[in-house]
């Protein structure tokens, strides 16, 4: 998994450091690492921001009971079959809204049964860059 994470981050910092120098939306870092991972995973669906769960399509319901869904995963679409989920914050969100992630993180992997689960941080400025943490 490692492996295949540190492919995505060359890859995304060749192909599309400017986003991280103009400071660009979540969404758009989270949508181009999602393009890397397909390469990385072509035998598994990789989507942003999902929100169903197995074979019925029911929505997933976050670990606060509304409705919130992870950056990334790397799974199987209608089945219980979830390798990846990935939550995304730039370096300059504040430590509460890191923590909140975190939790969220932690949750949807326990709740879902992904196999792993990382944060994905990044940095603009001077030198820009990004990088994978694993849930412990």
């Amino acid at each position: 998994m490692l492996a295949a994470l540190q492919n995505v981050r060359s890859k995304f910092l060749e192909r599309d450091f400017d986003l991280l120098a103009f400071r660009v939306h979540e969404r758009t870092v989270t949508h181009r690492i999602a393009v890397y991972l397909e390469e990385e995973f072509q035998n598994w669906h990789v989507d942003c921001e999902y929100n169903r769960q197995g074979i019925g399509g029911d929505p997933k319901d976050d670990w606060i009971g509304g409705r919130r869904f992870p950056d990334i995963i790397v799974h199987r679409r209608g089945f219980d079959d979830n390798l990846l989920v990935i939550e995304a914050k730039p370096a300059w969100a504040s430590k509460k809204s890191q923590e909140i992630d975190r939790g969220k993180l932690a949750a949807i992997a326990e709740k879902y049964g992904y196999q792993f689960a990382f944060v994905l941080s990044y940095s603009s400025g001077k030198k820009p860059d990004l990088w994978f943490t694993p849930l412990e």
